[in-house]
């Protein structure tokens, strides 16, 4: 599988942020009050979120379509499991989780391999539990840069998001700015 983020490798960490999206998913995995199960999409070469997290995590699943991020995830939080794979083709084969998150990472898919992803995500969130998310709240794209590299950023409306994810049994609970300017999108399964 090739992706750009391969091209970018061991450089990715000295451009990424150690701060953006920490704080915010930090709460989220505190507000279950007890080690919860997590799935990582687009998690990188784990830091600085999933070297953060691990604490809280029962079980920890990283997936990302880099290998060479892949490799270092696998140094950096060497008691996660790791899974190279587009996020769109990933197989949970009835595995549930209480938080599946993708960090900075959904909005780089076409917008139907989003809509793909977000339904898989949707059937693993386990009762109680949460899909959290980064993107816009227009459909569109823009062009972004990682490393100097153009990476094409993606997003479906805000509505498309709910709509599509109530239709998948979720119940839309919130949308707010964070760290980084990024939009979180929070949605949960209740009994």
């Amino acid at each position: 599988m090739n992706s750009p983020y391969d091209e970018i490798g061991a450089e990715y960490r000295s451009i990424r942020s150690p701060d953006i999206g920490v704080a915010e998913l930090l709460t989220c995995v505190q507000s279950f009050n007890r080690k919860i199960s997590i799935l990582d999409l687009g998690c990188g070469n784990g830091y600085p979120i999933a070297t953060t997290l691990i604490d809280y995590a029962s079980r920890y699943v990283g997936v990302d379509s880099s290998s060479v991020l892949i490799e270092e995830f696998i140094q950096n939080v060497s008691t996660a499991k790791a899974q190279v794979a587009c996020m769109s083709d990933i197989e949970l084969n009835g595995e549930q989780f209480d938080l599946i998150f993708a960090f900075g990472s959904l909005f780089h898919l076409s917008p139907e391999k989003q809509k793909i992803t977000l339904e898989k995500a949707a059937v693993a969130v386990a009762e109680n539990g949460k899909l959290v998310f980064t993107s816009g709240d227009e459909a569109g794209t823009v062009e972004g840069n990682v490393g100097g590299h153009a990476i094409p950023h993606w997003s479906l409306s805000k509505d498309a998001y709910i709509n599509l994810l109530q239709e998948c049994g979720l119940q839309f609970q919130d949308l707010s700015k964070g760290s980084g300017d990024n939009l979180f999108y929070t949605f949960s399964r209740l009994r």
